[in-house]
């Protein structure tokens, strides 16, 4: 009956984690998140594993042998054996596995713009744009210092600049227009790597007014994700940290701005991929969640622990 009741549960688990492996790995062609496909690879080893133990409970309720005479009792021990080896041995190697790519690779939102690093191609409208390009993506509107805009394309008409995103809340009229400035309009999310493949500089050339006072552009870690040198104004969320670490390149005026872009182009490649590595590996919505879901923890359990303490101190006092 203990046994019947055993199987019961077993199957109950093998069929509960089969659904729940075949919904994760729906989650993840729908939505392409690498999480939910190890969620998925994890509900395939727990119910792989609640098959071991079904086949170890069938062999076990084998009759007695000759040469078995004590039966095949010990069939259910071993099973058990076997499922604990996958456990700790495939389960330790997938650790392994991803700890070695959270420390090689970039992951969730950079990562996508990572993809701009192996990137070779250049899309139809920027491939006949002249190098050495210097590139912006994002929403142009009155945020944007367009007096900056124009005074690099006027000091240096070398340089090409390609600007991507809608413009908004401005008049269109009132950009700047030389044949160096490239307005390339709206492009897909998904476009972006492309095109930042083939920029030489990421510009973040934002206006100092009110609109951009408590700003905290989340293009800074996308540019340095993609591999390419970035320049900014100083907007605050820019200048700490990431131009009190280096990584990037901090200037206002045009020629300060202008010799910052030269120096951007003549630095180290290397050295700039590795460093932006080791910044952004520590800033990855993964590891944002895994802090908040932390400081949860401990606010969730802080009233139990309490209630725990006080009840212990009111025993101590009895």
């Amino acid at each position: 009956m203990a046994a019947d009741g055993g199987t019961r549960a077993v199957v109950a688990a093998l069929l509960a984690n089969t659904g729940i492996a075949l919904t994760k790995f729906l989650a993840f062609f729908l939505t392409g998140v690498s999480s939910m496909l190890a969620e998925a690879i994890h509900s395939v080893a727990d119910a792989g594993n609640q098959m071991l133990l079904l086949i170890g409970g069938k062999q076990a309720r084998k009759e007695a042998t000759e040469e078995h005479p004590f039966g095949y009792g010990r069939e259910r021990y071993i099973y058990s054996f076997i499922v604990a080896i996958v456990l700790f041995s495939v389960g330790g190697l997938f650790a392994l596995y991803e700890a070695y790519h959270k420390y090689h690779e970039i992951h969730d939102a950079h990562g996508h713009f990572a993809q701009a690093r192996r990137l070779r191609n250049d899309p139809p409208d920027q491939i006949g744009i002249p190098r050495p390009r210097l590139g912006f993506f994002g929403v142009i509107d009155e945020r944007m210092d367009l007096d900056l805009i124009d005074g690099i394309a006027a000091t240096r008409p070398d340089w090409h600049l390609v600007l991507l995103g809608p413009v908004v809340k401005i008049d269109p009229e009132s950009l700047p227009r030389r044949p160096n400035l490239h307005y390339l309009g709206a492009r897909h999310y998904q476009q972006l790597p492309d095109y930042l493949a083939g920029w030489d500089v990421a510009l973040m050339p934002f206006a100092r007014n009110d609109a951009t006072r408590f700003i905290s552009p989340t293009k800074t870690p996308e540019y340095m994700a993609a591999g390419v040198p970035v320049v900014s104004t100083s907007i605050r969320d820019v200048v700490r940290p990431y131009g009190q670490q280096g990584l990037v390149r901090i200037a206002d005026e045009v020629p300060a701005f202008v010799q910052a872009c030269a120096d951007a182009m003549a630095e180290n490649r290397s050295k700039r991929i590795t460093q932006a590595d080791a910044f952004l590996r520590q800033t990855s919505w993964d590891g944002t969640w895994n802090r908040i879901r932390l400081l949860l923890d401990e606010v969730l359990h802080r009233p139990h622990t309490r209630a725990r303490e006080r009840a212990g101190a009111g025993i101590a006092a009895i």
